[in-house]
């Protein structure tokens, strides 16, 4: 192995770059965020659907308060017609047969629109209370989310750092090597390189006779008979 790196160092830096990551994606209240967030979503969601009907109703109420309206000024004008007299008996009967119409329809219209104030009374209370919701899943999201991103800043400092160690380290390892390292990292469970121990491998821990340190030391890089990891004397 060449004096001037150390594929132990490496990996126990890689070691501790894996172990940061892992914390980063394991931050305790990173689930609760997660979870209130999907619900601050999904009441955001019923929120905008209810607000929907809400407008709806709303157009729906002033629509039929329109007609109303209408139906309420042409009976108006009926009633001072048919109570005005001058008007031959059949026209009379017409024009009462009218105001009866009216009366009716109206009845019916100011029936239908008091349904609609209901559903409006119901809808806005609905509104309202999915209102508070929203605002206390959001504000636990925010809260939650200021204390993830201060643990994450802290553990993206020590990544920094490590990483900035880790450069350093692998500058001096042959490129060839260093493409070995890796993928054995990916192969052996972010384990690729283990000290020879007296007569044992740092990696497996199995112990190597010694004409199998012989064959290793022989290799470039040495390899581990038994597990095959760089071996490093």
């Amino acid at each position: 192995m060449n004096p001037f790196y150390d594929l132990v160092a490496l990996q126990s830096l890689d070691l501790e770059i894996d172990r940061l990551e892992r914390r980063k994606a394991t931050v305790p209240e990173l689930e609760e965020f997660r979870r209130v967030r999907e619900r601050r979503l999904g009441i955001e969601a019923e929120h905008s659907e209810v607000s929907e009907q809400a407008r709806s109703l709303d157009l729906e109420f002033d629509r039929a308060n329109g007609e109303l309206q209408i139906m309420e000024e042409r009976l108006e004008v009926a009633e001072k017609r048919l109570f005005g007299g001058g008007m031959s008996a059949k026209e009379t009967e017409n024009r009462r047969m009218e105001v009866e119409s009216l009366r009716m329809r109206i009845g019916e219209q100011e029936s239908g629109a008091l349904d609609l104030m209901e559903q409006r009374e119901d809808v806005t209370s609905r509104l309202s209370h999915l209102s508070a919701e929203l605002e206390d899943a959001t504000a636990s999201e925010q809260s939650l989310g200021a204390v993830v991103r201060g643990v994450w800043g802290e553990i993206d400092a020590e990544l920094a750092k490590r990483r900035s160690e880790r450069d350093l380290a692998a500058a001096p390892v042959p490129p060839r090597v260093l493409a070995i390292y890796e993928r054995l990292r990916k192969d052996k469970g972010g384990v690729a390189a283990g000290r020879l121990e007296g007569v044992t491998c740092g990696g497996c821990h199995l112990a190597l006779s010694e004409s199998e340190r012989q064959e290793a030391a022989e290799s470039d890089p040495a390899r581990c008979p038994h597990c095959r990891r760089i071996l490093v004397f």
